[in-house]
């Protein structure tokens, strides 16, 4: 690994690395990024002040949290699919997706907000939408985390593609989706001290570059050194931002100034093409 001198995979023309800024949802934007079509977008203020606020509240009395591993140290609600087996992650899902609705009282619900926009734009050129399944049981329909700062990046640089190959997960509908599709990583900010900005490397590694670094099922985490062959953009993230990207870019969130004190906070979820006619949502 230590004398590898690239990754191997692809990077976007300069001109099309970008990502496009809204200051109000268009569903539009974001089936470009699940077609290919663009990188990423940001919608500024998609959620209210008060909401994040009643938000960060509910989830700080949730219940059902937990701590994750030093793989992405954090606070959560809801199940990723990560390194589980099949088993074991839908049935910790049901469990989850029967609770997570009470992060959302007396608070308008930007989930639903989003997938109800989403759908009907999606469901005009004939595709419908829905969470991804395994035998008739629901993934998980999304996760909240809040975090403090654990070093040089509050995440570490990673892919979201690499955890889509796991053998443990053979037969689920998302090793078929992921593969050759984009992947949008959806995240809804609800906090954000200074720093912890998204930062998205122009490089989408592949199978060579995974198995090189030892990455295949996990994608994390990057090293730097690599990284420093190829550009990168940073995007400034603050409370009540929605933004959507393609997650098969290598990405990070940068330090957090003063993370001993300060949280970052998001909902998050992963969104992909299947086949012609179906969009599926699964975290």
């Amino acid at each position: 690994m230590l004398n590898l001198l690239s990754i191997s995979g692809k990077s976007l023309p300069e001109s099309k690395f970008h990502i496009v800024e809204r200051n109000c949802l268009n569903a539009q934007d974001i089936v470009s990024v699940l077609d290919g079509n663009t990188l990423g977008v940001i919608v500024r203020d998609f959620v209210s002040e008060q909401d994040c606020k009643t938000i960060l509240k509910n989830f700080d009395q949730f219940e059902s949290t937990y701590v994750r591993g030093s793989d992405a140290p954090a606070v959560y609600a809801g199940i990723y699919h990560y390194g589980k087996d099949l088993e074991d992650y839908f049935h910790q899902s049901q469990s989850a997706n029967a609770h997570l609705g009470q992060l959302f009282e007396n608070a308008t619900n930007p989930i639903e907000t989003f997938s109800n926009q989403l759908a009907q734009s999606l469901g005009q050129t004939g595709r419908s939408y829905r969470p991804a399944q395994w035998k008739d049981q629901q993934a998980c329909h999304f996760v909240m985390r809040s975090w403090k700062d654990c070093g040089e990046f509050s995440l570490r640089p990673h892919d979201d593609e690499a955890q889509c190959k796991d053998p443990k997960q053979q037969g689920f509908e998302i090793q078929d989706a992921a593969q050759n599709n984009a992947l949008g990583a959806v995240n809804i900010c609800l906090a954000n001290g200074q720093g912890g900005a998204l930062r998205i490397w122009n490089v989408l590694p592949d199978d060579k570059a995974r198995h090189d670094l030892g990455l295949e099922v996990t994608g994390s985490p990057y090293p730097e050194t690599l990284l420093n062959a190829y550009s990168y953009l940073d995007i400034e993230i603050r409370p009540g931002d929605l933004y959507v990207f393609d997650g098969r870019y290598v990405h990070a969130v940068t330090q957090l100034h003063d993370g001993a004190k300060q949280i970052r906070a998001t909902l998050a979820f992963l969104l992909c093409h299947k086949g012609e006619h179906e969009t599926i949502q699964w975290c």
